[in-house]
């Protein structure tokens, strides 16, 4: 059936309203009075003046604004026909006899289905959940699931993520869940939780977000990896420690970064209580990993004015062996304090009153406890060991000693308690390197460049 040939008289509001429906005739041209708008185009069409558009061969003129009827009569005296000119009770009657060729486009947003281990407060999970929360608030729709309850889940479902706690998980693959099947996007948080790459349907983009070091490849068997379809998949790792310890062991894998991000809450905790003591602290479960024995090695080969003068503070969960023993060989030094697990707003405001900040891991991916220091203005001391020692100009926003090394970490704290003005330098711009690598506006950033880029793959 041949098209009517129409003009449509007004290019503002009330063809918007009507453009889908208008766009069934052949429509010549737009007619708008406005010279600022003739010469350009709207939908493809081009946009006339009145007499431009009485040149062209229509069989009638839609006229639709706030002023029909002085445009209709307008049209007239130009010598246009009363059965040509069509208002908008015509253009609903036409609607309503085409009702069944109506568009219907339901639009949802993309869908995000994010894997944890588990829901504790740890820092894969804490970083699984923030990643979920800003993408939820970039607009996807997400759901977080994981084999193991936990806090998290409460978090997530007050932030608006749907939770799924799921058995199943540490024993299946992607194609085995049901639920994943709508995904737009899966997001395979730390390597725990790799597994589920090797059956999964590759037309769906997939994340894996790595966070673990060396250590865990000794116990965790990755071999599986050999049989990941790299189609669709992307790596990201939080550190070059992360990375490295992938690619020793898995071969073929390209591997981005991606450093997770910190709410900034500096300014509900900054320091404010003066104290008579310098204290330096470790904050991390007691362990061969975080290397509490070598801050309390350090510790011994202080002057005797340094000791004296300062406060040791090694705050974390201290039920280890290693635990055990270093509390039995610091029982009679008054100085030197285990505090056992504390909560997070506990060691956010110990920050207040701490002077430095000691990370002696023997390997760390990226610890939190750092960026949190450095946010906080307290400077730190960290080991090789640790990815944030990639990220530190030593002796500009932070100290840098080699792993294990107890005599260099002595020396690094020595200078801190001597120098403070550098130290108070040097907690500014600690400060300004938490800013540039983990605030959360640059952690939004990297997170909507990267799902911006594996949806268009």
């Amino acid at each position: 059936m041949t098209k009517m040939k129409i003009l449509v008289f007004g290019a503002g509001a009330f063809y918007q309203r009507y453009r889908y429906w208008l766009n069934k005739y052949d429509i010549l041209a737009v007619i708008d009075n406005d010279k600022s708008k003739q010469g350009k185009s709207l939908d493809g069409h081009p946009i006339v003046s009145v007499d431009e558009g009485l040149r062209l061969p229509f069989d009638g003129i839609y006229i639709l604004g706030e002023f029909v009827d002085s445009m209709a009569e307008d049209l007239k005296r130009r010598g246009v026909a009363e059965d040509a000119i069509l208002r908008e009770s015509n253009l609903k009657e036409f609607v309503r006899r085409h009702m069944e060729d109506a568009s219907v486009e339901i639009k949802k947003p993309k869908k995000i289905y994010v894997f944890s281990h588990d829901f504790s407060l740890s820092g894969g999970p804490v970083a699984a959940f923030s990643a979920s929360y800003i993408m939820r608030n970039l607009g996807y729709e997400v759901c977080i699931a994981s084999p193991i309850d936990g806090p998290i889940s409460d978090k997530a479902l007050k932030a608006g993520i749907s939770v799924i706690v799921d058995s199943r998980l540490n024993f299946c693959t992607l194609n085995d869940i049901e639920y994943v099947k709508d995904a737009d996007v899966v997001w395979v948080n730390t390597t725990l939780m790799a597994h589920l790459l090797v059956n999964r349907n590759v037309d769906i983009p997939t994340i894996a977000w790595l966070h673990e070091p060396p250590s865990m490849y000794k116990y965790h068997d990755v071999s599986f990896f050999e049989k990941v379809n790299p189609e669709k998949l992307s790596i990201f790792a939080v550190s070059s420690v992360a990375e490295n310890a992938f690619k020793k062991k898995i071969k073929g894998f390209e591997v981005s970064r991606l450093l997770f991000g910190v709410t900034d809450l500096y300014s509900e905790h900054k320091k404010t209580n003066p104290h008579s003591k310098f204290i330096f602290a470790v904050v991390g479960n007691v362990s061969t990993t975080k290397g509490q024995d070598i801050f309390v090695d350090a510790i011994d080969l202080l002057s005797d004015e340094v000791k004296e003068n300062s406060k040791f503070l090694i705050i974390g969960k201290a039920t280890s062996r290693l635990a055990s023993d270093l509390i039995a060989r610091t029982q009679h030094t008054t100085n030197i304090k285990f505090t056992g697990t504390l909560d997070r707003d506990t060691v956010l405001d110990l920050y207040s009153r701490i002077d430095t900040l000691v990370v002696p891991s023997r390997e760390d991916s990226m610890p939190t406890v750092a960026a949190e220091a450095m946010m906080n203005e307290v400077p730190c001391i960290v080991s090789t060991g640790t990815g944030t020692a990639q990220i530190i100009s030593s002796g500009e926003n932070g100290l840098v000693f080699r792993n294990g090394d107890t005599k260099e970490l002595a020396e690094k704290m020595t200078w801190m308690y001597r120098h403070e003005s550098e130290r108070m330098k040097m907690g500014i711009t600690g400060r300004r390197l938490f800013k540039k690598y983990f605030d959360m506006d640059v952690f939004e950033r990297n997170l909507k460049e990267i799902m911006e880029n594996v949806l268009r793959k």
